[in-house]
């Protein structure tokens, strides 16, 4: 596997470029960028940014659309609603241009404060919010093809955060329903530590679907902060098959720089990190091939 830690692009672009540097200099492999809107974002400058840091792209997350500008694919607002699926059209157009996935989550439907996002568990209210979050999907999935953009990555989320899609099986029934192979699972170890009765089972069961993996302690913190059993989610991840990205992040008060260090260092005795130069190697030799 290959290790990244998540990034929030805002507005002070010197900023990003420092907390680019400092991820990869400490031998992250890549970087998850959380934007709030593609039309607002500089992409030669993210793409030199992230090249001179021998970063990676490991994705790109829709989720500052959802923070910033309240947007959700199951809103019960039309007008929010047309907002959030051409917002993710706009994402897809950007993952396409950066060679990355995109990831969705609190897209899906979220908000605690929304009464219809806490009752849409109740029979009509949830066919009817799937029902507009498969129809928002469906959309960006078609254009995956048409533009080039790798993957769409779907990520369930605890039960206090939205009632659309909460665990992996819950996921596994999106993928059937949306019928596409470039849509995948995003599996986040802090919501299925919530959700999943065993986690290393909800992975197995996810298995060639998953396309990107979130690795949260239970706390919401950094990777090894808490008190979840990451070497049997390690192995789990191994014997499913999966060799793609291991993310980090963190909500805490530290600084990203913190953060990222402790994410780090659990990652190194996880087996999960490589060293400086052979990190730099593997990123000329993707850049190389023209991936």
């Amino acid at each position: 596997m290959k290790t990244a830690f998540v990034v929030h692009v805002g507005e002070n672009k010197d900023a990003l470029e420092a907390k680019l540097r400092s991820i990869g200099e400490m031998g992250f492999m890549g970087v998850e960028l959380v934007l709030v809107s593609p039309e607002e974002t500089d992409i030669d400058r993210l793409r030199l940014l992230c090249d001179a840091a021998h970063l990676e792209i490991a994705a790109i997350s829709t989720d500052g659309a959802v923070i910033c500008d309240g947007l959700s694919l199951t809103s019960p607002e039309e007008e929010v609603r047309q907002a959030a699926q051409e917002r993710l059209l706009s994402f897809v157009e950007l993952g396409a241009k950066l060679k990355c996935p995109v990831t969705v989550g609190a897209l899906l439907g979220t908000g605690l404060t929304d009464e219809w996002v806490r009752t849409v568990a109740d029979g009509e209210k949830h066919e009817e919010a799937e029902a507009w979050c498969i129809a928002g999907l469906e959309k960006a999935a078609a254009k995956l093809s048409k533009n080039g953009c790798p993957r769409l990555l779907l990520q369930p989320l605890n039960r206090y955060e939205t009632q659309v899609v909460n665990t992996v099986d819950d996921g596994l029934a999106l993928l059937e329903k949306l019928n596409n192979p470039r849509v995948k699972l995003l599996l986040d170890t802090f919501h299925m530590n919530i959700e999943e009765a065993n986690i290393a089972l909800a992975i197995s069961r996810a298995g060639r679907h998953i396309g990107l993996i979130h690795l949260i302690d239970n706390n919401r913190h950094a990777l090894g902060s808490g008190h979840m059993d990451f070497k049997t989610i390690i192995r789990a991840l191994r014997r499913a098959g999966y060799d793609g990205f291991a993310v980090g992040s963190d909500i805490s008060e530290y600084s990203l720089a913190q953060s990222a260090e402790e994410t780090l260092k659990a990652m190194v005795s996880l087996e999960l990190w490589i060293s400086q130069s052979q990190r730099k190697q593997k990123f000329n030799d993707k850049r190389g091939d023209g991936r």
